[in-house]
């Protein structure tokens, strides 16, 4: 139950991460939105709703 619920937590981190990679291939610059929107989305999953679930 408890690893679901962090899969459920860091899979749309891991998926903007996956864009930004791409993004970043391409020459991109807002590869770097990406990146920064999923270390933000990690901090509060992890923080808040991290600590409601356990």
């Amino acid at each position: 139950m408890t690893i679901l619920a962090i899969l459920l937590i860091l899979s749309p981190a891991i998926l903007l991460t996956i864009i930004g990679f791409e993004k970043k291939q391409e020459k991109d610059k807002n590869a770097n939105v990406f990146f920064i929107t999923a270390t933000i989305y990690v901090l509060i999953g992890i923080g808040f709703c991290g600590s409601l679930i356990l």
